[in-house]
């Protein structure tokens, strides 16, 4: 088996042995290693997009408010998503050569390992190719199209209808510079999202034209600055907050 690609971005300088160990002992807290990392804040998930798509030379995409087709979506099977922590993201047309396999972009945290791709190309047919996402995107993005309490009721995967065009191989061009282009700010967690609800002069910020986000932002930033908390205690705290709300929804 070949070199991780944490070790890889270790060696690149991005992260460092002990911030790996680190993540790997809180591991059983997110939903990969490569989120650990993130979620941790030994490295910006932007900054993990640039860093991957150098790496392995592979696209990126941004999933932020990402559409996707409920088709494209079927073609992976629940199991396929909750064991590679995958995302099918759109059909590309087929290749030059008129025997070739249509293309189905698949979304992936580490598209270094190959398993990945091996399993959903037997799986659909299809030619597979990795597009780098960012961790938590990824994990936001499963959560909005498959959420965990229906996951195991996701369709298998269907056949692809020959000459089927996706409205989404528009998006293909994106994907074309292996250097991503800066992607859109994650939402704020929601620990510190529930921060703005305890503001009273909320409503007097909005109507002056400040965005509860730029205010959530400046608190954050003042907060890890003055070591009133830590971008670790604060991740935690957003990670069980998030564990709750999900426990109080399945109720």
């Amino acid at each position: 088996m070949g070199e991780s690609l944490e070790l890889k971005l270790c060696e690149a300088g991005h992260l460092d042995t002990g911030q790996i160990r680190l993540a790997r002992e809180e591991l059983e807290r997110f939903g990969s290693l490569q989120e650990a990392i993130v979620r941790l804040g030994f490295i910006v998930e932007a900054d993990w997009i640039r860093a991957v798509c150098q790496l392995t030379h592979a696209p990126a995409i941004d999933l932020t408010a990402k559409k996707i087709e409920s088709e494209v979506l079927a073609l992976v099977s629940p199991a396929l998503i909750e064991k590679h922590r995958c995302l099918p993201l759109f059909i590309g047309a087929k290749p030059r050569a008129a025997k070739s396999r249509s293309v189905l972009y698949l979304g992936l945290e580490n598209p270094l390992s190959p398993i990945a791709a091996i399993e959903v190309e037997r799986a659909t047919g299809l030619e597979v190719r990795p597009v780098v996402v960012g961790p938590i995107q990824l994990s936001l993005a499963l959560d909005r199209f498959y959420p965990p309490s229906t996951r195991s009721d996701v369709a298998a995967a269907s056949a692809l209808v020959p000459g089927d065009t996706s409205p989404l191989v528009a998006a293909a061009p994106l994907l074309e510079d292996a250097t991503p282009e800066a992607p859109a700010e994650p939402d704020l967690p929601v620990a510190v999202t529930a921060i703005a609800a305890s503001f009273e002069d909320e409503d007097d910020a909005a109507a002056r034209g400040v965005e509860t986000r730029i205010i959530l932002q400046a608190l954050t930033k003042l907060l890890v600055a003055s070591g009133a908390i830590d971008r670790t205690e604060l991740f935690e705290e957003v990670i069980a907050i998030r564990q709750r709300e999900r426990l109080d929804s399945a109720d």
